[in-house]
């Protein structure tokens, strides 16, 4: 800090031409920055979307030894689904700098962040956060970790997470011809048929194109739709993610048939469950007795 205010931070306004100019109207704002070492991170659920990844972390997160951050909102108008775990953003808010704001680390750590914004007319980012924030000192022995089933998709993204040291992903991966008509049927993330957006085109121009354009600006998107069949292409991002993580040993994948009572009984559902926490090195025995499944609506059945 010191070598920031004596020496780097008027060398950069004189290299603006600002140290001299008391009438320089151009904003200039000094962030403090961090290390990825600082980040209280074990594990991050990156991908994929629509694929039973709100089914596996609300059953991983009744673990005695697993923290989610941020924790869901207490309020029930909110978290009207009741689930023990909801997306965070943490890396999207470093945005594309190399190293994280120590600022953005001590909120997270404190597990005051990231939620995604408020969702629900009249509340704040506060209210998306549950009153289970972490006592210094007092949670560090559970696994903390972070949801966003987006992430994979992303090179930069996983590129951060790569650089948090022990840091693990989990990939949830689903037949993608099913995933196709599920992310069709769902058109929160795509379509939002509002009065003046076109119809929805067919779900074969999805199934034949990467990328499908709008004859129009709709209320979702500018002129390209949101979903895209390359979303589906889970070998491809997996075998990105092991590369950028420096190999398998710090990625765990398993396919949502293996946690779905519909396709496996119970012991291969356990089996499942027990492997993603034998790769958190956690106890496997601790597993509560009663798995449920979340739906997109967010009902649940256990």
């Amino acid at each position: 800090q010191r070598e920031v205010l004596d020496f780097l931070w008027p060398r950069m306004l004189h290299l603006q031409g600002m140290l001299n100019d008391r009438n320089a109207s151009t904003p200039a704002t000094v962030t403090e920055l961090g290390h990825w070492k600082q980040l209280h991170l074990d594990f991050v659920f990156a991908g994929f979307e629509k694929c039973g990844t709100s089914t596996l972390s609300h059953n991983l997160a009744r673990h005695p030894e697993v923290q989610f951050v941020p924790q869901p909102s207490d309020n029930p108008t909110i978290n009207s689904d009741n689930q023990l775990a909801q997306d965070g953003h943490v890396f999207w808010q470093i945005g594309n700098r190399l190293l994280p704001p120590a600022e953005l680390i001590g909120r997270f750590n404190a597990g005051l962040c990231c939620s995604g914004g408020a969702r629900v007319s009249g509340f704040t980012d506060a209210d998306l956060i549950g009153h289970g924030g972490l006592v210094p000192g007092g949670s560090r022995h559970k696994k903390r970790g972070e949801r966003n089933p987006v992430y994979a998709f992303h090179r930069v993204l996983m590129k951060m997470v790569a650089l948090v040291p022990g840091a693990k992903v989990i990939l949830l991966a689903c037949d993608p011809i099913r995933w196709l008509h599920s992310a069709y049927a769902d058109t929160m993330n795509w379509y939002a048929g509002q009065d003046g957006d076109p119809p929805p085109p067919p779900l074969k121009d999805f199934a034949l194109s990467d990328f499908v354009s709008a004859p129009k600006q709709t209320s979702l998107s500018e002129w390209w739709y949101n979903l895209s069949r390359r979303r589906a292409y889970f070998t491809f991002f997996a075998e990105g993610v092991a590369r950028i993580l420096g190999g398998p040993q710090r990625v765990h994948m398993l396919h949502r048939d293996s946690i779905d009572l519909r396709h496996t009984d119970t012991a291969g559902v356990r089996d499942a469950y027990n492997r993603v926490a034998e790769f958190l090195g956690m106890r496997q025995d601790l597993m509560c007795s009663r798995l449920c499944k979340v739906t997109v609506t967010g009902k649940q059945f256990c």
